[in-house]
C-alpha cells in the first residue's frame, strides 16, 4: 500500500464508536500498518510521521485493555484476542517505525513515550498471566508454564530491542558523549591492562565535537558512523590532524557505552575505514606538500613531472614510509553515462619504463601483468588539481576494465585512457567546463595519484556497518567486547528454536543398527537428559570427542569446535 492508501484504509478503524467485529476486521486493521515496513519505498520519513500522528489513539486503547485485564471487547461477540499476537505486533510495527524512518525518535518524541508505554504494557500483560490464579483475562493464561515462557521470553527481547533503539537516539538527541572509562576489576585484569587503560585515557581524543579542541578534525569527522562518508571529503585528506582511532578493547575510552553493539560497529567501522583509506590520505597530503613548496627548492613532485610520471617514495613523520603511483598529464575527453554512474574518460602520460615501449604488444603485455597492481578496476584514486595557488584533491573509483586499458596503450605509447567514476558532482562540473571551452587552463597542473587498494571491494562492508541497526545483529551478548574473565562465567544460552514447547532431538540414526537403539532424545533444558545422551554417545558411530562435541553444538546457541 502507498501512504495514501494506507491512511485512508485505517479511517473507518478510527472512529470513536467503532468496534471490531469479526476476526477479519483485525487483520484488515493491521494490513495497512505492516506496509510501513523497509522494503516498501513508496514510502518517506515525511510519509512516516503523518501516518503515526493517526495511529496516536491506539495508546489510548492499549491504556484501556490493560485497566480491564482484558483484550476483550465487551460490547461486541468475537473471538478473544491473544494479548502475546496484540503486543508483537506493536513491537514489530514500532520496530519498522524507528529502522526505516531515522529520524523518526527526534521528530516525533511520542514515539518514544509509546516505546516506554509498550514495555508497561508487556510487563503487566506477563505478570497477569503468570499469577496463581491468573489476574489477567486472557486465553494464553490456560497454556503451560513452558509455552508461556517460551513466549514472554520472546516478546520481552523484542520490546527490549525497541526500548534499547530509543536509549540510543535520546542519547544522540542530548549530544552527551557517554564515555566508559570503567576500570576493570582488579581480579579480572591484570596490571598490564590497567597501564594500558590509563594510557589510552591520557591520550584520548574524541571524534567530532568530543575531540580536545571542541570541535571536528575537518568536515567528515563526527561522533556517530552513520554521518561519515565513506569515500574521504578533500578537507579529510589534507587534515593533518590524526584521526580518531578507538581502541579495540574492553574498558578503553570511546563515545559510546561500552559492552554494546553500538559501540563494536563503531569500531569495526573506524578501523576498517582507516585501512582502506590511510594509504590515499598519506599520499595526497605528500603530493599536496609538494605542490605548496616554493618552486625553488626542487622536490620529488618535481623530477615526477618532468619525467611525466613515475613512483613517489615518501616519508611520513619521520618514521612511516609510502610508495605510490603518480601519473601526470591528465587531460578530459568526454562524460559517460554507464551502470556505475556518470563516468569520465580521461588520458594520461604512460608512465615511465617498460609502458613506454615501442612493440604495442610489450605495452599490452606489461598492462595485464600490472592488473592487480595497477589501474585496477574498482581502486581508489584521487585526481588532484593546481589552480594557481589552489590545490584541490577529488576521489574516485576506475570504472575501466584491463581490457579497456591495454586496447588504449596499442594505439599510442605516449597515453594511456581510463574511464573514473568520481564521488562528487562538483568535479563533473568542472570537468564538463573544460569540455565546453576546449582546453585546460596553461598553469593548471593535473596529476592522478593511486591508491593500491581495493575500494568497491571493501565499501559494501563499510556500508553495512555503518547503515546496520546494532540491535538486530545476532549473538551480539557474545560480540561485543567483555572484560577478561567474564564469558567462563557468564554460560552460553541453548538455540532459541530448542526453547519450543516439546522440541527434543532425536539421535537415534547416531548408532548402528546392532546398538539396539531406536529413541533417544535430548532435551537441551533437561541437565539428566543431556548427561544421559552423552553417556550413550559414547556408544555411538562418533569418537568420544566427536560425541562430545555433537552435545555441545547441539546445546548452545554459540560453538567453537576444532576439527
Amino acid at each position: 500500500m502507498s501512504p495514501v492508501e494506507a491512511h485512508n484504509a485505517l479511517t473507518m478503524y478510527l472512529r470513536d464508536d467503532y468496534r471490531f467485529s469479526k476476526t477479519f476486521f483485525v487483520y484488515g486493521f493491521l494490513k495497512p500498518l505492516n506496509n510501513a515496513i523497509t522494503s516498501n519505498t513508496r514510502w518517506t520519513s515525511e510519509d512516516g510521521q503523518l501516518f503515526l500522528n493517526s495511529v496516536a489513539t491506539i495508546e489510548k486503547c492499549m491504556d484501556d485493555f490493560i485497566a480491564a485485564r482484558s483484550f476483550k471487547d465487551p460490547n461486541h461477540q468475537m473471538k478473544e484476542p491473544i494479548g502475546s499476537q496484540v503486543l508483537a505486533s506493536l513491537a514489530g510495527i514500532l520496530f519498522e517505525c524507528l529502522t526505516r524512518f531515522k529520524n523518526s525518535s527526534a521528530t516525533h518524541p511520542k514515539l518514544n513515550d509509546t516505546v516506554r508505554r509498550l514495555k508497561s504494557w508487556q510487563d503487566d500483560w506477563t505478570t497477569g498471566i503468570s499469577l496463581s490464579p491468573p489476574d489477567f483475562d486472557d486465553p494464553f493464561k490456560d497454556t503451560s508454564q513452558v509455552a508461556r515462557d517460551h513466549i514472554t521470553g520472546y516478546l520481552k527481547n523484542q520490546v527490549e530491542r525497541l526500548v534499547n533503539i530509543v536509549d540510543r537516539e535520546q542519547a544522540k538527541l542530548k549530544k552527551v558523549a557517554r564515555q566508559t572509562r570503567s576500570v576493570l576489576h582488579s581480579c579480572l585484569c591484570s596490571n598490564h591492562d590497567k597501564g594500558i587503560l590509563s594510557a589510552l585515557n591520557i591520550i584520548y581524543d574524541g571524534p567530532g565535537e568530543n575531540s580536545r579542541l571542541g570541535v571536528p578534525r575537518h568536515d567528515n569527522d563526527f561522533i556517530y558512523i552513520e554521518d561519515i562518508r565513506i569515500a574521504p571529503t578533500h578537507e579529510e585528506l589534507i587534515s593533518t590532524a590524526t584521526p580518531f582511532l578507538p581502541a579495540n578493547l574492553h574498558g578503553a575510552p570511546h563515545p559510546h557505552p561500552d559492552e554494546t553493539m553500538q559501540r563494536l560497529l563503531d569500531i569495526q567501522f573506524r578501523l576498517l575505514r582507516e585501512e582502506l583509506t590511510a594509504p590515499l590520505r598519506m599520499s595526497v597530503q605528500l603530493i599536496h606538500e609538494d605542490f605548496l613548496r616554493d618552486k625553488k627548492m626542487k622536490s620529488q613532485l618535481h623530477e615526477i613531472l618532468k619525467q611525466h610520471g613515475g613512483r613517489y617514495h615518501g616519508v611520513i613523520d619521520t618514521q612511516e614510509t609510502v610508495m605510490f603511483n603518480v601519473y601526470t598529464g591528465v587531460e578530459f575527453i568526454s562524460l559517460i553515462p554507464d551502470r556505475c554512474g556518470l563516468s569520465v574518460r580521461l588520458s594520461f602520460d604512460t608512465p615511465p619504463g617498460r609502458a613506454r615501449s615501442s612493440q604495442p604488444r610489450a605495452r599490452q603485455t606489461f598492462w595485464e601483468g600490472m592488473s592487480g597492481k595497477r589501474m585496477m578496476q574498482g581502486g581508489l584514486i584521487a585526481l588532484v588539481w593546481k589552480h594557481g595557488d589552489q590545490v584541490d584533491v577529488h576521489l574516485g573509483t576506475l570504472a575501466s576494465s584491463v581490457k579497456e586499458v591495454t586496447e588504449s596503450v596499442q594505439a599510442n605509447k605516449d597515453r594511456v585512457s581510463a574511464r573514473v567514476v568520481f564521488f562528487d558532482p562538483e568535479i563533473e562540473l568542472r570537468i564538463l567546463g573544460i569540455l565546453k571551452d576546449g582546453y585546460i587552463r596553461h598553469d593548471d597542473t593535473i596529476i592522478m595519484v593511486e591508491s593500491p587498494v581495493m575500494f568497491e571491494a571493501i565499501r559494501p562492508f563499510l556500508d553495512t556497518l555503518k547503515l546496520a541497526e546494532p540491535e538486530t545483529f545476532p549473538f551480539s551478548q557474545y560480540l561485543v567486547h567483555r572484560p577478561l574473565g567474564y564469558f567462563p562465567g557468564a554460560g552460553v544460552h541453548p538455540p532459541r528454536y530448542t526453547q519450543t514447547p516439546g522440541f527434543a532431538y532425536q539421535l537415534a540414526p547416531l548408532f548402528p543398527p546392532e546398538a539396539g537403539i531406536d529413541d533417544l532424545k535430548l532435551h537441551v533444558n533437561d541437565q539428566e537428559s543431556v548427561a544421559a545422551v552423552r553417556h550413550q554417545l559414547q556408544k555411538s558411530r562418533l569418537d568420544p570427542s566427536q560425541a562430545e562435541a555433537m552435545v555441545d553444538a547441539l546445546t548452545r546457541e554459540v560453538a567453537l569446535i576444532q576439527g
